[in-house]
């Protein structure tokens, strides 16, 4: 059902359709080892274009890498333009559940932003969880629903209480996590740990 709808509202634009359990980094590293693509849009299928028209028109106005929003951090839900040559310069985790997706989607994103510099241009920088229309059921599931007058995205988790909590403890008590939050600017590591609901 996500995916029909996602479809639905955009054109004939050439797509391709991951489907398995390897979680957005998962299909990122598909996109990067199975094809020669030099850029690619990535987007979740729990999304609806109200204007698809004017989405592409306002990605049209730059070249390269594009962050959709700017929540928490670049790539908020992993949604933008990724280039191979930025990808071929990091190691893409092989992700195995929920949890680690949501550190990596801060973790990975930043690490590829700053790869790029940290000049790569936000899209929509309204879009984000703290200008939410509410929430809404889709396809029996309850939904934070993120929106502007270009596209909806519905989002299933949105805090970290969703989560399974013996997940969520060993990774935030393992070394790779405290050496990401110690090589991170102050500012940043203070999102961070605003986002990721860590005392």
């Amino acid at each position: 059902m996500w995916l029909s709808n996602l479809l639905s509202s955009m054109d004939k634009t050439s797509v391709i359709i991951l489907s398995d359990y390897s979680f957005e980094l998962g299909k990122i590293k598909f996109i990067q080892e199975n094809t020669k693509i030099e850029k690619f849009l990535f987007l979740q299928d729990s999304i609806i274009f109200k204007d698809v028209e004017k989405f592409y028109f306002d990605l049209s106005r730059f070249t390269g890498s594009v962050s959709i929003n700017k929540f928490p951090t670049y790539y908020g839900s992993y949604m933008g333009i990724y280039e191979r040559k930025i990808l071929n310069k990091i190691k893409i985790p092989i992700i195995k559940n929920k949890e680690e997706a949501v550190y990596y989607e801060v973790a990975f994103n930043n690490k590829y932003a700053k790869l790029a510099k940290n000049k790569i241009p936000i899209l929509y920088p309204d879009l984000n969880d703290s200008q939410n229309s509410g929430f809404e059921l889709v396809n029996g599931r309850n939904n934070l629903k993120i929106e502007n007058e270009v596209l909806i995205k519905y989002k299933g988790t949105w805090t970290t209480e969703q989560l399974d909590q013996n997940n969520w403890e060993s990774i935030k008590n393992s070394s790779k996590f405290k050496k990401y939050l110690k090589h991170e600017k102050n500012f940043l590591q203070k999102k961070l740990i605003k986002y990721l609901n860590i005392k």
